[in-house]
């Protein structure tokens, strides 16, 4: 939702709306499935399911509490300071990635790249990069939407109905 504003697809008068989505669902919600997650023994996805909850919950209260707080000329600059701290915590994710599937690698490569490009817009008040940062979380929306389409359909099935693109193990790696 944050992305569909940010690209310039909606006005920035439901700010309200995306905010408490964000505080509820990807915040609370996330942080409740990723400790499902690690119960589970899946401690990467619960990782990252928890720390991106993070990321919404601190982003909210930013927004809705905090940021008048913050001098207005400064604001770009502390919003760019928390998209660049989640930026690295996504790349350590990336890096860890690399042995699960193809769109896990993608999706999070795509999370890095939106974040570094929306913290570079709204820390230089650069409208280009934010409406880029926008286009760039939306298709980041469209592969979160595929990751989950596919765990659930595994779960339902019992088997893998949508592709991943699996990479080799490491059993699998020769030499």
């Amino acid at each position: 939702m944050f992305s569909l504003i940010n690209a310039g697809g909606v006005s920035q008068s439901v700010l309200p709306v995306v905010i408490s989505t964000g505080l509820i669902f990807a915040g609370f919600t996330q942080l409740v499935g990723g400790l499902i997650q690690v119960s589970n023994g899946d401690t990467l996805n619960g990782a990252m399911f928890s720390t991106f909850a993070s990321l919404w919950l601190l982003l909210a209260a930013y927004l809705e509490w905090f940021s008048a707080d913050v001098p207005s000329a400064q604001r770009g600059e502390a919003t760019a300071l928390l998209l660049y701290t989640f930026a690295v915590v996504a790349a350590t994710f990336l890096l860890a990635s690399l042995r699960t599937n193809r769109a896990t690698v993608l999706a999070l490569g795509n999370l890095v790249v939106t974040l570094i490009v929306l913290g570079a817009g709204n820390g230089g008040a650069h409208t280009v990069l934010i409406r880029i940062g926008g286009i760039t979380g939306i298709l980041l929306a469209v592969q979160a939407l595929h990751l989950a389409a596919a765990g659930l359909s595994r779960h339902s099935y019992g088997r893998q109905v949508v592709p991943l693109g699996d990479l080799p193990s490491r059993e699998e790696q020769p030499g």
